[in-house]
């Protein structure tokens, strides 16, 4: 029965996705399956009778099933379409051995229900309102079709949930939450990113066309430990011990865990210099970390301490120093202006007109205006200045 299971299963099809399945048709039209060329090539392939009569016969035991209805061009040899026995859907199901989409919508929206009981994270409350949505519309979102990646993609929103706070590399998250190292990157990454981008941005200094990594570092899932390099007179407590970062004279590298879990002792110093690359992106600015040097300022009442942040003179390093000036009202740029843009165009990159498009939306947001000047500059002459440039 190999061609009758081909034939149910595209009715089905054109039947789930039609009004008529939803109650929305005006007209009670008839869903049918034409037989030609493109839908059957073997029915008509010249010489291949008996692949035809093959198909004839079981498109007659199908219709003495009362599961479908023939259209003959000439009777018992050549078929013009194929029409679904709406009034049967439920035996077409059992004989294809499948659920009815009606099953599956109540399945997913038992799954979702239960999900919602013990989620408190905003994005993926709003991500599950819209799933329910669909699903009362009698929708089944291609998202929601594949039962293992539905699942996977459940237990990633409790994985999210559970881990709270904490930053996970992405294979650890995946063996905790998913238990498979690999199921995360190969099954939810992109799927993920896509309903972060919908209903996570909102919340976020980040905007969709952001790189896919740095999106999923705002979830709190990275590619692997970050690090971050320090150089100052500054004492940091762990662990009960104090170190002295001054004694350190080229710097020392510190990774996530133990930002996450210290504590700054003081600072003798008037001034912070924050420089971006991607270290400082995921982790320096992260939650905690500048904030733990504003606040412990703060509370020490130390005055006139002035943050500074030097970030390439581009997209990124814009939108970097915005979401800074969130948690340091008072953060001041630095060398990121037009005199220092024009100081260094010979050393410029040519930016394309994809990414000039991106920036010139920036001149529409009065958060960005301190650097809409240099911003015009960008569009104008068509470059963007890495900051590794003014070390040249």
């Amino acid at each position: 029965m190999r061609y009758a299971s081909y034939v149910l299963q595209e009715l089905v099809n054109k039947y789930n996705s039609s009004k008529l399945r939803k109650g929305e048709a005006k007209i009670n039209r008839k869903i049918k399956l034409p037989f030609t060329p493109e839908n059957m090539p073997s029915y008509f392939i010249d010489g291949l009778q008996n692949k035809r009569d093959i198909i004839n016969n079981e498109m007659i035991h199908l219709e003495k099933l009362d599961l479908i209805e023939i259209n003959w061009i000439e009777l018992n040899y050549l078929i013009k379409d194929i029409i679904i026995n709406i009034r049967k859907i439920e035996d077409v199901h059992e004989f294809l051995g499948i659920k009815t989409l009606s099953d599956i919508i109540n399945d997913r929206l038992h799954q979702i229900n239960s999900l919602e009981k013990i989620v408190s994270n905003g994005w993926i409350k709003r991500a599950i309102k819209e799933m329910k949505n669909k699903l009362y519309e009698k929708e089944l979102p291609s998202l929601l079709k594949n039962d293992f990646e539905f699942t996977l993609l459940m237990k990633t929103f409790i994985g999210i949930e559970n881990k709270a706070d904490e930053i996970l590399p992405e294979r650890l998250f995946s063996k905790r939450f998913l238990g498979n190292s690999k199921l995360f990157e190969n099954n939810v990454r992109s799927k993920l990113i896509t309903q972060y981008k919908k209903f996570g941005i909102e919340s976020s200094f980040l905007t969709t066309d952001f790189e896919a990594d740095d999106l999923l570092q705002e979830i709190g899932i990275v590619k692997s430990v970050e690090e971050i390099q320090v150089w100052g007179d500054l004492q940091y407590g762990l662990n009960e011990r104090v170190m002295d970062f001054k004694d350190f004279c080229y710097g020392t590298t510190l990774n996530s865990d133990t930002i996450r879990n210290g504590d700054i002792v003081s600072i003798e110093s008037t001034q912070m210099l924050i420089i971006e690359n991607k270290t400082v992106f995921r982790e320096y600015i992260k939650n905690k970390n500048v904030r733990q040097v504003f606040d412990w300022v703060n509370n020490n009442r130390i005055a006139n301490f002035k943050f500074f942040f030097w970030g390439d003179i581009d997209l990124g390093g814009f939108r970097i120093f915005s979401h800074l000036k969130f948690t340091i009202p008072d953060l001041v740029p630095f060398q990121m202006d037009s005199e220092t843009f024009l100081k260094y165009i010979d050393y410029a990159e040519k930016a394309e007109e994809g990414y000039l498009k991106k920036v010139e939306k920036l001149l529409l947001k009065e958060h960005f205006s301190e650097f809409h000047p240099v911003i015009k500059l960008i569009i104008k002459t068509k470059k963007r200045l890495e900051q590794e440039a003014l070390l040249l």
